[in-house]
């Protein structure tokens, strides 16, 4: 089968998933705008001018999976790429960026395994030649076809291509799992913000530029003023009617930890909240009073009110007739509206009120999944807070042997939540089974001894060497990477060869990737980058000058020395 047209694959993340506004505004554009002396957008560039009228662009992005999947990929991981969009190119409009799309809205996003290349942009070769190639363009162009799973699996060069693409995740990956928490530590620059990043998409089964819109993601980088109430929970200022007062809220790990127990249920009946605010904005919309019949037929003349962030009606002329969201919301799932017990036939009669008015549903309870989601936070620098401050009662529940219920604690604001006494176990907080927590630290911080040893044994410490992090330098020109990676090399094994300093105390190829930048100007990284770091390691040294020199002639060796010379910085 030929096909008139091109075909061409693109990404549309820039920081965000941006795919939906694309097909929105009909366009797809390509990044860098401002910025357009960048040398990978210059790259892409070649291809984005083939592009013409009448061709067609296929937005996706990749990522690997080693769980869910459908096939058993004997515990291996495999390449994905997502297929979201599909659409017809109806214009150029000539900036360099942008080109107009006719999107295809019937279209349903899709998985494909194997054979998924990772650029940015790629055009897709000729199907005639190419039959893997053929296979995926009836995949994306026919609703009809299915991957035949078992034609890539039996590709032995596709398989050993996946499996030498992930096998750098492999450990981290194994680690994270056996233990929940890890922390990714080692010398200034071996990218192990970056690593944590990508072994959290691998766990969730998505792309690094997906994370940050994945639920089961979310990210905090320690600092020395961070603390309880930032991380679990604390009193915030609010402003009700012009009275300041303060409320209890959720810090990022507890709204992380509540989004990750809705990841271990499935089924279930709840549409409380939607019919809740449904009513809440009638009663708010009425003139005087909102008129609910109790169950006797009575009538209540309803009025609302917010407390502590929680909304709920009480009776006009009463001082003791509340009911708010939490309460109706206990006696919707058939417990207790208060933790003491109470007469709920109020409560009841405003549920009945709404699923006769609002739709509510007949409530039926969860069950537990047998595909658990997992959910992953990842901690920057978490040397650089006081940790057990920050944890507070966590430091107990923190404990991959205390997950779940068995670690409930009760927290320092448990007696403010609404409806509760803080001693009921359901007032107490814990860290579901499906969290997993990704710490990252530089060694030789100055911080890392606030770092006890107590919460040290909750953790697994893994170390990311500098040498094992060289792929990092595939962001350089192919030509100029030869040449970083020995310079690289050499300064560090001078570094582990000087006394007083230690692998620990290595450049990490980060620092190289700025060459980029430098016009791969290897004098203006060493005197503005390099030299400074090494400067305060060696502060004190009393033959400072001569082990600085020492370290500059290694970083300016171009060739494979193999080990260092030891007498180097002696």
């Amino acid at each position: 089968m030929l096909y008139m047209n091109s075909v061409f694959l693109v990404g549309a993340n820039f920081g965000k998933d941006v795919s939906k506004d694309f097909i929105k505004k009909g366009k797809w554009e390509l990044g860098w705008k401002g910025n357009e002396n960048h040398k990978q957008y210059k790259s892409i560039l070649k291809i984005f001018n083939q592009i013409k009228v009448g061709d067609d662009l296929v937005i996706k992005s990749t990522y690997t999976r080693k769980k869910n999947l459908p096939f058993d990929n004997h515990g291996r991981f495999v390449s994905v790429m997502k297929i979201k969009a599909v659409g017809k190119v109806t214009k150029l409009v000539g900036d360099g960026h942008t080109v107009l799309v006719d999107w295809d809205k019937s279209f349903k996003e899709r998985e494909w395994f194997f054979y998924t290349h990772r650029s940015t942009m790629w055009k897709f070769p000729n199907i005639e030649s190419d039959e893997k190639a053929q296979k995926l363009y009836n995949f994306i162009f026919n609703n009809d076809i299915k991957q035949d799973y078992n034609y890539f699996m039996n590709c032995d060069d596709n398989i050993n291509q996946e499996a030498d693409e992930v096998s750098e995740y492999d450990i981290y990956m194994e680690s994270l799992n056996s233990s929940h928490n890890i922390i990714l530590h080692g010398a200034p620059g071996t990218g192990k913000t970056y690593l944590a990043k990508q072994v959290a998409a691998q766990m969730i089964g998505c792309s690094t530029d997906e994370l940050y819109n994945s639920e089961q993601f979310d990210f905090v980088q320690f600092h020395p003023n961070y603390d309880y109430s930032d991380f679990v929970e604390g009193l915030r200022p609010v402003n009700h009617d012009g009275i300041v007062g303060f409320e209890r809220r959720n810090g990022i790990f507890m709204n992380f930890c509540e989004r990750a127990k809705s990841g271990v249920q499935v089924g279930g009946q709840d549409n409380f909240d939607e019919a809740w605010d449904k009513f809440i904005d009638s009663v708010l919309d009425s003139d005087d009073y909102y008129i609910v019949k109790t169950l006797n037929g009575k009538e209540m003349h309803l009025k609302a009110f917010e407390r502590n962030g929680i909304t709920g009606v009480t009776e006009k002329d009463s001082t003791s007739r509340y009911y708010n969201h939490d309460q109706c919301y206990n006696v919707y799932r058939g417990l207790s509206g208060v933790p003491k017990g109470g007469f709920d036939n109020y409560r009841k009669a405003i549920l009945k009120h709404l699923k006769e008015e609002f739709g509510l549903l007949d409530y039926k309870e969860p069950q537990k999944s047998s595909d658990i989601k997992p959910y992953v936070f990842v901690i920057d620098e978490i040397n650089r807070g006081d940790i057990s401050k920050i944890l507070g009662e966590l430091f107990f529940s923190i404990d991959p042997n205390y997950r779940g219920i068995k670690g409930a604690v009760t927290t320092q604001f448990s007696n403010l939540y609404d409806g509760t006494d803080g001693k009921n176990p359901g007032d107490k907080f814990y860290i579901p089974e499906n969290v997993y927590v990704i710490g990252t630290m530089n060694d030789i911080d100055r911080s890392v001894d606030s770092f006890d040893f107590a919460m040290r044994r909750r953790f697994r410490f893994i170390e990311v060497k500098a040498e094992q992090r060289l792929s990092m330098l595939e962001e350089l020109d192919e030509e100029k990477r030869e040449e970083a990676e020995f310079r690289l090399l050499n300064l560090n094994r001078s570094i582990s060869a000087t006394e007083g300093l230690s692998e620990s105390y290595q450049v990490g190829p980060s620092y190289f990737l700025k060459l980029k930048d430098l016009d791969y100007s290897y004098d203006v990284l060493w005197s503005d980058y390099i030299k400074p770091l090494l400067v305060e390691y060696l502060r004190g040294s009393y033959d400072f000058q001569e082990i600085l020199g020492n370290l500059e002639d290694a970083y300016n060796t171009i060739d494979d020395t193999g080990d260092a010379d030891e007498s180097d910085g002696q």
